[in-house]
């Protein structure tokens, strides 16, 4: 580990034990791990760390038989922690790519340079607390939204352009002055590192919104969820959506006049739709919403969700063009029935 990144567990372990100090702190904490121990006992949790275990094992196994460095493995995960898992449950796969290719970007670059030229030990204590303090005051100042704290505002941004300009010319020469060690591909690992925890982790971001949809879901229903139930059901779902794949192609909007969403967790679509619409290309639409092939902006808050029930109605008299999709087994209470 760099002097840096110790500086850094130093700080970590000096706050966490000034945390522990106070009664309430304490309760604070063994509730936040109660939480979490409650979530590791939640099928989709479970599937996400057997996952991660088994990526885990993968890595180990490299760097045993290439002689890497085990701070691989610390770098996987802080990548791990820090970005794929607040990306969980919001992803798309078009953000994904933007995330992968700005792995790669000057941003990436720069901070593995950064972290690649440190100071002794004591130097970067002083630094981590200076530029930690720095960016907590500068937030501050930035959010207080008061006027007189306006020109402070642009002296610390002007501070902020002229450290950042300072380090560029910095490490810049450091990158120079060691070309030699650059020549060799062990030196370059570490930049790689974003970009391959990016790439493995794609199969879990694929699952990872029908994963949680339908554990959700499973909470309505009166059979008792297994993490093999979810993972049939997410399987289920992707096999659906590319068998169907054609429908997102046949301009089926053309046919919608309006759509309402409610009921339990806004699972329940009643979908409008205008009278010539044939039967056949109102179980087309369904399937449409039941695969969530619909766009964002016809959600509530742009939020997609895997209906429990999908209604097809005619705009003239408002009655039901085909039978309803319902959810099966759903429990009594979240059943809904036909107006």
């Amino acid at each position: 580990m760099s002097n840096r990144g110790l500086a850094i567990v130093s700080w970590l372990i000096i706050l966490g034990m000034l945390f522990l100090v106070t009664r309430s702190s304490r309760k604070l904490l063994l509730g936040s791990l109660h939480t979490l121990a409650d979530l590791l006992f939640q099928p989709a949790f479970r599937l996400i760390l057997c996952y991660q275990i088994i990526i885990l094992s993968v890595l180990s196994w490299i760097i045993i038989q290439n002689c890497l460095s085990w701070w691989i493995l610390k770098d996987y995960l802080l990548v791990f922690l820090t970005s794929i898992v607040t990306f969980l449950g919001t992803s798309r796969l078009t953000n994904f790519w933007n995330a992968l290719s700005s792995s790669f970007g000057f941003g990436e670059f720069f901070k593995f340079i950064l972290g690649n030229y440190t100071f002794s030990y004591w130097i970067e204590m002083l630094l981590v607390f200076f530029f930690t303090v720095f960016v907590f005051v500068t937030v501050a100042i930035q959010y207080s939204g008061k006027h007189e704290y306006r020109e402070l505002n642009k002296v610390s941004n002007n501070l902020t352009m002229l450290i950042g300009f300072l380090l560029i010319i910095l490490f810049s020469w450091q990158l120079i002055a060691k070309w030699q060690l650059e020549l060799h591909l062990v030196y370059w690992i570490n930049f790689f590192i974003a970009p391959v925890t990016w790439t493995v982790n794609l199969p879990l971001i694929i699952l990872t919104i029908p994963l949680f949809e339908y554990d959700n879901i499973d909470q309505l229903c009166v059979f008792k969820v297994t993490s093999r139930n979810l993972i049939e059901q997410v399987l289920v779902f992707l096999v659906m959506r590319i068998k169907f794949n054609r429908l997102r192609f046949q301009k089926l909007e053309n046919n919608i006049i309006e759509t309402h969403q409610g009921g339990v967790l806004n699972r329940r679509m009643i979908i409008i739709l205008c009278d010539e619409t044939s039967a056949d290309k109102a179980k087309k639409i369904e399937m449409y919403y039941k695969l969530m092939f619909a766009g964002g902006s016809v959600y509530k808050k742009n939020k997609k969700v895997i209906p429990i029930r999908v209604e097809c109605r005619k705009e003239s008299n408002r009655e039901l063009l085909i039978p309803p999709y319902e959810c099966s087994q759903l429990k009594e209470e979240y059943k809904m029935k036909n107006f």
